[in-house]
């Protein structure tokens, strides 16, 4: 049974919105902490935990944390940065395990 309203979560500088019916998650991605945050909470609607994702992914857990965290990076820095540059908008959605297909 679906929820009849629409939520929107702002933490640090994510902007999560949740569709009460399908319970989709749509946010925007502006940093690496955005991103870290918006994949903890991927695979947590996913029901993996940190380990197991790592398990699937061939790396470890604390790499897996690593990015969520939002850790530093060169690459991630120049990705941000070349983004805010060209005026680039970065938007991710998390489909709800019923939901998707393939």
């Amino acid at each position: 049974m679906g929820v009849d309203f629409d939520m929107v979560v702002t933490v640090h500088d994510v902007h999560i919105e949740v569709d009460g019916a399908g319970m989709a998650y749509t946010g925007k991605i502006t940093s690496a902490e955005s991103l870290g945050l918006f994949l903890q909470q991927a695979r947590l609607l996913s029901g993996l935990s940190q380990r197991e994702l790592a398990r699937r992914l061939g790396t470890t857990q604390k790499y897996i944390w690593e990015l969520e965290a939002g850790k530093p990076s060169i690459v991630m820095d120049r990705l941000f940065a070349a983004m805010r540059a060209t005026g680039m908008e970065l938007t991710a959605n998390i489909t709800p395990p019923g939901e998707r297909h393939g």
